[in-house]
């Protein structure tokens, strides 16, 4: 790696940390104005200044330039922190945020690439104008809503700048890990060598009754444990960037209607998958959009109803094992049951004369195109409804639950798996094929032939299971089996069921026979088989074969949709 290479990415590694902290500093100093939090958004700008110009970005470099002089006025008191000072500082921040992200992205050019920083300096120049330059030591102008710095636009790198930095290749997305999981990594390796080199002397004297064989195998097992734990545990991030963004997101949103929140933070150390963490970024935030917008009322209508005049948003993510919740609650409005009543019966969703319990009605939110909202706004609205939301989550192997009180509040409740990568699963026989299935999206296994059927027109069969009615559906016939059916289905004495969760509904599929419990890794599909409804990966099995990973949730899904859809007609 050339050396300009390397300072260029090292910069980029610093200054999104730099960045995030700076984005905790111009919260924190929101809620609680405090020289300290001034001093060091100070020093992150200084260091930054000066990091980007030892990288190669000049301009970069002038605007942060610009941004520590404003602090450098707040710092010495020549001028008073005010709300509009706050909103400028946060707004460089996403100005450089998006600089920093987007020259990651396109880092074959090197610094070549510089936004249009227009808005951000008629900012600045609204807000102190010429105070600035009086206070700078090589100090920028403004000129037609430009930040001008040595009598040269920041948007426009000096002609005789020689610092681009010209890449060969590209190189794939970084991230960062303790050197105590780096040693542990590999110990881990260590020990697998030794175990491999003690099994591979004894198979070449044919040599398997001693006990050290026996010791070897079992230390092979043990330390295979816990290398995929280790080596699974890499990709693991905290959720505290996270959970900030969340929080700017929320504030933003506030700060453009007019609302006053106070918004709470819990869990900031619970950790996820990288993966699955990107994916479920942007549910979360039109959660917390939503929340802001439809939720929290106005400052007027909350003295009104005898509630504080700021609302409050808590946003929590805490660690249940194979899992996390997360979990946004708002002390704001609440769903009114009787109108999405009227807007399902609108819709022909329900009849007039059905009896639908609250939660029911609640969770119809989750329904493709389903609003009571009066307009689509422009701050949570954008054509996305919650049943985007819902769909990302269960494609990630979640679930989403919405409890609210009229005027007292919403809860949306997230339960997703830590990791994508590795997870318990079933295995199932059907005809000539054997299936995995995610552990999380079987609630019961069903013995058939024990249980109570009944037979609806339009459902076909159902089991009687705590005094309701569930519908049973053949696995085979959401899932590409083979064209013949195998006899060896007729040799079963037994009918099973898989039994699993939907909101508030449940289905059951039948297969032929369930054959152990084991722990999956979770591999690409196929070309052939991608975009199949239900098949979410592949893996291969202890028995070296390959599978198929099956989405209960996504075929109970379908399953539901095509019945309601036949219940309509």
């Amino acid at each position: 790696m050339a050396l300009n290479e390397s300072i260029f990415l090292t910069f980029l590694d610093e200054a999104e940390d730099a960045l995030h902290e700076w984005e905790t500093l111009c919260l924190s100093q929101e809620r609680n104005p405090d020289d300290a939090h001034l001093n060091e958004l100070f020093r992150i700008a200084h260091n930054i200044k000066g990091s980007s110009r030892i990288a190669g970005l000049t301009s970069l470099g002038r605007l942060v330039h610009t941004i520590e002089d404003l602090l450098a006025l707040l710092k010495n008191k020549k001028i008073p922190w005010t709300k509009e000072i706050g909103r400028t500082l946060l707004n460089a921040h996403s100005c450089l945020n998006d600089w920093v992200r987007e020259l990651r992205k396109q880092r074959d050019h090197g610094p070549d690439y510089e936004p249009d920083i227009t808005e951000l300096g008629q900012q600045l120049l609204g807000l102190l104008g010429h105070s600035i330059q009086s206070a700078a030591t090589s100090s920028p102008a403004f000129q037609d809503g430009f930040i001008m710095f040595e009598e040269e636009p920041i948007a426009k790198q000096a002609a005789d700048d020689k610092t681009p930095l010209a890449f060969k290749a590209s190189m794939d997305d970084t991230i960062r890990v303790s050197t105590s999981k780096v040693d542990q990594l590999l110990r881990l390796v260590s020990e697998l060598s030794i175990a491999k080199s003690i099994l591979v002397h004894a198979h070449k004297r044919k040599v398997y009754d001693e006990q050290i064989f026996d010791d070897a195998m079992q230390e092979l097992n043990t330390v295979d444990r816990e290398l995929q734990s280790c080596a699974f545990g890499l990709r693991m991030q905290p959720l505290g960037k996270i959970l900030q963004r969340l929080e700017r997101t929320a504030q933003d949103v506030a700060h453009e209607l007019g609302k006053q929140v106070d918004v709470h933070i819990i869990g900031e150390e619970t950790e996820l998958d990288r993966t699955v963490a990107e994916k479920v970024i942007s549910p979360l935030i039109h959660i917390v959009r939503n929340a802001i917008d439809h939720g929290i009322e106005s400052v007027e209508q909350r003295l009104a109803l005898g509630k504080n005049p700021k609302g409050s948003l808590q946003i929590s993510a805490e660690n249940n094992g194979s899992y996390v919740l997360l979990s946004v609650v708002d002390d704001g409005g609440g769903l009114n049951a009787d109108r999405i009543r009227a807007k399902a019966i609108e819709r022909k969703i329900i009849d007039e004369k059905q009896q639908v319990s609250e939660s029911e009605l609640h969770s119809m939110i989750l329904l493709p195109g389903f609003s009571t909202a009066d307009k689509v706004t422009d701050i949570s609205g954008r054509g996305v409804g919650m049943d985007v939301v819902k769909n990302v989550v269960e494609s990630l192997g979640g679930q989403l639950d919405v409890k609210s009180q009229f005027k007292r509040g919403t809860q949306i409740k997230i339960v997703i798996p830590t990791s994508m990568s590795m997870v318990d699963a079933l295995t199932v026989h059907l005809d000539q094929n054997t299936y995995a299935i995610p552990l999380s999206e079987t609630d019961e296994v069903l013995d058939i032939d024990s249980s109570i059927m009944e037979k609806t027109h339009l459902n076909g069969e159902t089991i009687l299971r705590q005094g309701e009615l569930v519908p049973l559906e053949s696995l085979r016939k959401y899932i590409p089996v083979s064209e013949v059916r195998s006899t060896e289905s007729e040799e079963f004495q037994h009918r099973v069921g898989l039994l699993t969760r939907v909101g508030n509904d449940f289905v059951a599929f039948e297969v032929d026979r369930v054959i152990s419990r084991q722990s999956i890794y979770i591999r690409p599909l196929p070309e052939n088989l991608e975009g199949y409804q239900g098949v979410m990966g592949s893996t291969i099995l202890t028995d070296g074969k390959p599978a198929l990973i099956l989405s209960l949730h996504a075929l109970g899904i379908h399953y539901l949709e095509r019945s309601k859809r036949k219940q309509s007609t």
